[in-house]
């Protein structure tokens, strides 16, 4: 199975996009890998939701969890990025 090519378009959540255009193949493994890494965002919201919902609020412990919830998106969103555009598209 060949990898699609720039100029051709690619069904990625029922949205068409655009793949590179670079003329690089996209490496659709880590884009997969890329994507399920954005979990980690969902189980760190989950984290906050459980941890301070309902309670007493502790600003220090909210603005924490804030930021490294923060932190773990950018990192997972520039993975994704990077995998989906290719590395010189952030130079």
């Amino acid at each position: 199975m060949e990898l699609p090519t720039s100029g051709t378009i690619i069904s990625w959540l029922g949205a068409p996009i655009k793949t590179r255009t670079e003329g690089k193949p996209m490496n659709r493994e880590e884009i997969e890998k890329s994507i399920l890494g954005m979990e980690d965002v969902g189980t760190v919201l989950l984290m906050m939701d459980r941890s301070f919902v309902g309670r007493d609020p502790e600003p220090e412990a909210v603005e924490r969890a804030f930021y490294i919830l923060k932190s773990v998106f950018e990192q997972r969103y520039m993975a994704l990025s990077v995998a989906f555009y290719g590395g010189g598209a952030h130079a």
